[in-house]
């Protein structure tokens, strides 16, 4: 019996060190599967993260260039401004310039020939009656009628130019607002010349 307990012990030391063999094989199986399935999870979480990162990048990447050329045109802008302030300077300290604009805007802006002209203390020295005549001359052949333009007893501090008033119509023809209305009609052209 000894023999035969002996290959029985023997035969069960085997099975068991085959047992103990398969398990560890499958516990090295399945920690590696676990490993990989944590890998490809670990994969796909820093992708989404890259992702993520990506466009939030590129979103912050896009809110700094539109700062950027906001502050850009800003700049543009300020210089465009400050030549048009330069511009309207110049029209006025150009007195002879100066005095042919005024001359050109009522003109241009006589619409009845009853208009009165309204300008600052200092500028009703520009319209003599000499002055007056001349003008209602070359309006009346604009209009196509007679034009009694007159100098408005009234005055008021324009920053340069005139106002044209007939009853409660007024007609803006200040520096400020016709340099306004030049950079307005030549924008394009102004950015080009500064900008390009």
């Amino acid at each position: 019996m000894n023999s035969l307990s002996e290959k029985i012990v023997t035969e069960a030391r085997e099975k068991a060190r085959e047992i103990a063999r398969g398990g560890e094989t499958a516990v090295v199986e399945r920690r590696d599967a676990l490993q990989q399935e944590y890998d490809n999870q670990a994969a796909q979480a820093q992708e989404k993260l890259d992702a993520l990162y990506r466009a939030e990048y590129n979103r912050v990447r896009s809110i700094h260039n539109l700062e950027l050329k906001k502050m850009a045109l800003r700049q543009k802008r300020a210089v465009i401004g400050e030549v048009l302030m330069d511009l309207a300077r110049e029209l006025k300290d150009n007195r002879e310039t100066y005095r042919r604009f005024m001359e050109r805007v009522v003109i241009k802006g006589v619409q009845t020939g009853r208009e009165e002209i309204i300008v600052s203390s200092d500028d009703e020295v520009l319209f003599t009656q000499d002055v007056l005549e001349r003008l209602n001359s070359e309006a009346g052949a604009v209009i196509s009628k007679v034009s009694e333009i007159t100098l408005s007893r009234e005055n008021r501090e324009t920053g340069g130019g005139l106002y044209l008033r007939e009853g409660k119509r007024e007609f803006n023809a200040t520096v400020d607002a016709a340099v306004q209305v030049m950079a307005d009609r030549y924008q394009i052209d102004i950015i080009s010349m500064l900008f390009s």
